[in-house]
């Protein structure tokens, strides 16, 4: 975990000489490309693949900065890996991703007053390793892949609306993109 806070200076003030990077506990499992996020000073930790048992997961795992320990969450209604985990007026949405040699289009919600996750409307077209941000109540979603091939790349855009549990595709699409997208919100004015 990178804390800024952690950094030290030298006595002249222009030398770091800590990197303001700190150990964490382990994670209860190991995990390649689950979802992240954090809400409510937690990291919340979903999906991945276990590279060890060659398994798609659904199990979710929490960091507690306080307790500094990790704890397992309710699991997600379907195993998947490269899904996005997004933060939303206190609810958690898992979006997209891929299991096995499919990519899925699956949107679960986390309510954490019940403790569980719910299936939502899904994507309208499947994909992962794409870019995700939140705007003004509504999810936003942008590029990524559909398949394993080169033409597979997207360059579509949906925006998700929680209350009425629609997705709605966005025009234009971009029209240069390859691969794996990131995406974040520069001046949120």
């Amino acid at each position: 975990c990178w804390n800024p806070l952690a950094m030290e200076i030298d006595l002249n003030g222009s030398n770091k000489t800590s990197s303001g990077w700190v150990a964490l506990p382990p994670m209860i499992s190991g995990r390649f490309r689950p979802g992240a996020v954090v809400m409510d000073g937690k990291m919340f930790i979903v999906g991945g693949y276990d590279p060890k048992t060659h398994e798609f997961l659904s199990s979710m795992e929490v960091f507690d900065d306080v307790s500094q320990k990790w704890y397992k969450g309710p699991n997600l209604n379907g195993a998947r890996a490269a899904l996005k985990l997004v933060a939303l007026d206190g609810k958690l949405y898992a979006i997209g991703g891929w299991k096995g040699h499919k990519y899925v289009n699956n949107v679960e919600e986390y309510n954490i007053l019940e403790n569980r996750w719910q299936q939502k409307a899904s994507l309208n077209t499947p994909r992962a390793r794409f870019g995700a941000v939140t705007k003004d109540g509504h999810i936003y979603v942008v590029g990524g892949v559909k398949g394993f091939q080169n033409s597979d790349s997207l360059g579509s855009m949906e925006m998700f609306e929680p209350k009425s549990n629609k997705w709605e595709m966005l025009e234009p699409p971009m029209k240069v993109i390859k691969g794996p997208v990131r995406a974040t919100i520069v001046n949120d004015v």
